[in-house]
């Protein structure tokens, strides 16, 4: 009588299933890390292309998109009722309120150096109103005027979460990726030294802003300091951080 065949696996084959299910693993995470590499990258292009289109937008009309006092004789008015497509006039002085942060991306659009349409009405952090990120799912760029978390002044564009339910300013990434574009495009310091030499930073959402143990964990170790400088926390594994980029220091 024939013996009956052992139908297991030899250690050889055993080797062998191993090994080819270590290398698709690793071809996996590899795959995982490149893409998420790439969406950085493309932040760092989203980042350039916004402040390049807001430049120019101010070199041709002189005022920053949003701030400027006569758009509307440009791109006519808007009215919900007849002109949706209008724009709403700035006051030209040099300082944000909401409505005109809700109007730097009809601005830029309708003078071509942005693609798309916005009402330019509304709220300022909706994704369908503001320069929105198409590498950040639900992260919107505002550009705003006014004295930063490190007592900065001037004018920079934030990335930031569109959803504002209970932080209007809420953070959108990790310390980690914001750290490797502030290394790639900046001087890779961190956030507030480079909100006073450089022109990339981080600042954590304002729900965290006090300095205290658990919220010094998140994003920075520090807020509304610049001696020493903060540090970003690496091992905060959350997207505590927003985004800062310098347009104009004053």
């Amino acid at each position: 009588m024939e013996k009956a065949r052992n139908s297991g696996f030899s250690l050889v084959e055993l080797t062998i299933v191993i090994v080819i299910v270590g290398l698709l693993a690793a071809g996996i995470a590899g795959g995982k890390n490149i893409l998420h590499t790439a969406k950085l990258n493309n932040v760092i292009s989203e980042v350039r292309g916004y402040s390049t289109a807001i430049d120019n937008f101010r070199e041709k009309y002189n005022y920053w998109p949003g701030d400027m006092p006569n758009a509307t004789t440009y791109w006519g008015a808007y009215v919900a009722a007849t002109n949706p497509t209008g724009v709403i006039n700035g006051n030209g002085d040099e300082v944000f309120n909401n409505t005109e942060r809700a109007s730097v991306a009809s601005h830029l659009a309708k003078s071509g150096f942005l693609k798309g349409d916005f009402i330019g009405s509304g709220s300022q952090h909706s994704d369908d109103n503001s320069m929105a990120s198409k590498s950040v799912k639900g992260g919107v760029y505002i550009l705003s005027s006014t004295t930063d978390v490190y007592n900065v002044s001037g004018f920079f564009i934030q990335l930031k979460d569109s959803n504002t339910a209970g932080d209007a300013w809420r953070g959108i990434m990790k310390p980690e990726d914001v750290y490797y574009i502030d290394k790639k495009i900046d001087d890779g310091d961190s956030g507030v030294t480079s909100a006073t030499s450089g022109d990339l930073y981080a600042s954590r959402s304002s729900g965290f802003s006090a300095n205290n143990a658990a919220n010094n964990a998140r994003c920075v170790n520090q807020y509304h300091n610049r001696d020493p400088p903060a540090s970003y926390v690496l091992t905060d594994p959350d997207p505590n951080c927003r985004l800062f980029y310098w347009m104009e220091k004053r």
